[in-house]
Formats: C-alpha cells, structure tokens, sequence
C-alpha cells in the first residue's frame, strides 16, 4: 500500500500542465489529487471536487454606490462589501493616478485614507477567493481643487500708491 501511495504523489508530481487533476482509485475508492493551483481539495469516500472557478463579487458603496464622485477632499474613505462561495481572502486597492494597498476586512472591507490627486481619480478595489480567482470595481473620483477665494486676493494686492 505505501509503494501505491508513492506511484500516486510521483504522478501527481509528474503532470505535464499547472492545475493538473489526477483521479486514483484504490480498493473502490476515488481520490482525486489536485495541484495547489487547481483549487481543488483531496476528496474521500468516492467523491470527486470540482474546482472553484468563480471569481468573487465585490462593490464599493462609500463614498457613493454610483460610479461617479465628487469632492474637494485631497484624501476620501472608500469601503464596500465582497463575497464569495468559498470565501474572500483579500481585497486589494489602486488609484491610477498612484497609491495603492490592502484594505482591512474582506466581506466588509475599508480603505481609510486613499489620496487623490487634483482631476479624476480611477480607484479600483479588487477581491480575491481562495483559489486565486479575482474580480474588481471601480469608482470614479474628482478632486475639485477650490480657486482662490475673492476676498483674500484682495488682501494680497496693494494698488500702487501715486507719487
């Protein structure tokens, strides 16, 4: 039984493609060997596994559940929910114009601080499962940088005084 056990893991080891499944039965039992990639589990009892091929879904409801924003704020909070059959493991963030990190939380998730940048701000949130699948939202954010306010230009021009 142990030299069957050794031919099973060599062959599981020998298999020609990355998420590779290798079925063995041995006294009427089914055991099904996935690579760590696959996703899959080892079965027992005649069962097989299937392997979980379906990316989590993710949504980002602060600072607003549409896909536009606009503030005057340089740093925003951006949180949401994901989740997932198998579980989510990870949700991770991104401004195109720079910054980027892990939230805290998973199926509820938050990013406390992200800094934007004057214009539009693309941050993207992305939740990954535990077989590696991913899927992402994306927010659109403005920075409005506020002009000069009147009243204090005229604090800062003097007219010339007459000789």
């Amino acid at each position: 039984m142990i030299s069957q056990c050794l031919l099973c893991l060599r062959a599981v080891e020998a298999a020609p493609k990355a998420n590779a499944v290798v079925m063995f039965s041995f006294l009427g039992l089914f055991l099904t060997a996935c690579d760590g990639g696959s996703g899959g589990v080892l079965p027992s009892s005649g069962s097989t596994s299937t392997p979980d091929t379906t990316a989590p879904s993710i949504n980002i409801t602060v600072p607003a559940a549409s896909v536009n924003y606009s503030t005057s704020n340089s740093t925003v909070t951006v949180s949401g929910t994901a989740s997932d059959s198998v579980g989510v493991t990870q949700v991770t963030w991104s401004n195109n114009r720079g910054g980027s990190g892990t939230a805290s939380g998973t199926t509820a998730w938050s990013i406390s601080s992200v800094a934007l940048q004057s214009g539009s701000n693309t941050v993207t949130a992305t939740a990954r499962d535990s077989a590696g699948n991913t899927n992402a939202a994306s927010i659109s954010i403005s920075l409005t940088v506020p002009s000069t306010p009147i009243g204090l230009a005229r604090h800062c021009w003097k007219r010339p005084s007459r000789p």
